[in-house]
């Protein structure tokens, strides 16, 4: 048998932390109301605020709300302010644009917009290249099926037929391939994109579809009704591009001789369901694209508490909630019609429950041993803007970021439920969380695809920083005009909020790494 011995005054020290902490918890666990929930909630989701649409003046007076309610707390502002811009460009089609087919007949210049129009992953590029038929830039290989098995296009531009093989029959192959989630133009781009090829093609398939004008983006430029918001929004620091253009028959007959020549093609491989991809001989391409770009103005909103151990106060704890929607629809000419998604519960709730959390931290009777940061994202709607701005231009070492917990969707759903996750990834952090949310009396429901989405803890977790997703489910108002404050469980808001409160203050005042999915405490 193994004998220890133990320093008593060690002991006592601990035990004397563990009730300072246990003290402060519960005390501030007692300022998380659900009164002061349902206020920041009412606000927020007021008509007075349109929706808080990216960008919009609603925005902005939200982006102010939630700073002047940090500043009123006492937590400082990040790096001397509380507004981050996220460096968000609204993309028009600029004036350079140009297709060119190199035949063994000659060059064939294609118009825009009758002949072909650009998407919008475009830049400010021009590539030339030889030209594969790629199928329908598909690659399955678990499936059975790869567009790409036997041709190399490192340096080249596909051609792709849209859609999917035999799309309209009942064949089980054709109804896998459909499920895949691959056969998006976004994921044929990046399909092409991790072959190696620099630019694509897209074809209308002619042989299930009558209408081969080319689409592409609406862009404000090419179509005169078409709004100047409906042209994309980017980020600035976000450098990726890719020329992907939509092209119409003109093309087609260019490249193949004639639409008949193609159907005959698609015909052979929707048969057996097997690729007949080919470089397509003596044809190159030329596509130059620019684009016309106008800074947007919308901000991340952060304040930061510094932690008081310096061995430890350049760790940080991120803490954050999205605060905008989507702002409003045209009214239908009635009377009553209501007009204004005011997002009670996506995401004023999550923004109430971050705030209540900002508040139980600034009236801890002691300063946190890490540093603990509170981001209210501004573009989630659009694409996690705000989140990605974040990390693509980070106002603090990402590889200091010890765990990030994001609030999303917060005030419905049963009185006990809660979605908490990815476990995968977050192992460590998750048992945290699990444990803590089952402590607090919630029941968690069963992770699947469906249930979570995509929210701001999403660019954490794809720059390998340990982040969990709060959640209490999706209901019928969900993007409706009735996600209204008279619809918002406070009680159930507070007590999510007394959870993320509990996990935080754990994770602040400790030294556990998460990376580590065993999550043991470091000497």
């Amino acid at each position: 048998m193994k004998t220890y011995t133990y320093d008593l005054s060690k002991l006592l020290l601990g035990v004397c932390l563990f009730l300072s902490l246990s003290t402060t918890v519960f005390a501030q666990e007692e300022s998380i109301t659900p009164t002061i929930l349902k206020n920041h909630i009412d606000f927020l989701a007021s008509d007075r605020l349109q929706g808080r649409k990216t960008p919009s003046s609603g925005l902005d007076t939200a982006a102010s709300y939630i700073a002047h309610e940090l500043k009123n707390l006492g937590i400082n502002p990040l790096n001397g302010t509380y507004f981050h811009s996220l460096n968000l460009c609204r993309c028009g089609l600029g004036k350079q644009q140009h297709f060119e087919l190199s035949t063994p007949s000659g060059k064939v210049v294609i118009p825009l917009k009758t002949g072909y129009i650009p998407f919008q992953t475009i830049g400010d590029t021009t590539i030339e290249g030889s030209l594969v038929f790629a199928g329908y830039g598909l690659s399955l290989p678990n499936l059975g099926y790869d567009d790409y098995s036997n041709v190399d296009v490192k340096g080249k531009i596909v051609v792709v037929l849209s859609h999917f093989p035999d799309e309209t029959s009942d064949d089980d192959r054709a109804k896998q391939i459909e499920k895949s989630g691959k056969t998006s133009l976004n994921e044929k781009i990046a399909t092409a994109r991790s072959k190696g090829a620099i630019g694509l093609i897209l074809l209308t398939n002619p042989k299930n579809h009558l209408l081969l004008k080319p689409q592409g983006h609406t862009w404000a430029a090419l179509f005169k009704r078409a709004k100047e918001d409906s042209d994309p929004l980017i980020l600035k620091s976000d450098k990726e591009s890719f020329t992907a253009i939509h092209a119409g028959e003109e093309t087609m007959k260019t490249l193949f001789g004639s639409k008949e020549n193609l159907i005959k093609i698609q015909e052979k491989i929707d048969e057996n369901f097997q690729s007949y991809s080919f470089e397509i001989q003596g044809f190159t391409a030329s596509i130059e694209t620019s684009l016309h770009k106008r800074f947007i103005k919308a901000d991340n909103v952060i304040g930061i508490i510094e932690g008081n151990n310096p061995e430890l106060r350049s760790q940080y704890l991120i803490i954050g909630a999205h605060y905008d929607h989507i702002g409003t629809m045209i009214s239908d000419g009635k009377n009553s019609s209501d007009t204004i998604f005011n997002g009670a519960d996506d995401n004023a709730s999550g923004t109430a429950a971050v705030l209540a959390i900002a508040r139980a931290f600034s009236r801890a009777e002691k300063l946190p041993e890490r540093s603990v940061v509170f981001i209210f994202f501004a573009g989630e709607e659009l694409g996690l803007f705000g989140s990605r701005s974040f990390v693509l231009d980070p106002p603090l070492p990402l590889d200091s970021i010890i765990a990030m917990l994001n609030f999303d969707m917060v005030c419905r759903g049963g009185y006990d439920t809660l979605y908490i996750g990815p476990e995968a990834r977050n192992s460590a952090l998750y048992s945290l969380a699990k444990e803590k949310a089952m402590a607090e009396g919630f029941r968690i429901v069963q992770q699947n695809r469906l249930s979570f989405g995509g929210s701001d803890h999403q660019p954490f977790l794809n720059n390998n920083i340990p982040a969990l997703h709060f959640f209490t489910g999706l209901h019928a108002d969900y993007h409706q005009v009735s996600d209204n404050p008279d619809r918002c469980d406070s009680v159930k808001a507070s007590k999510v909020a007394r959870l993320g409160w509990k996990l935080a203050w754990e994770i602040a005042n400790s030294n556990i790494n998460f990376a580590d999915n065993s999550a043991e405490i470091k000497n």
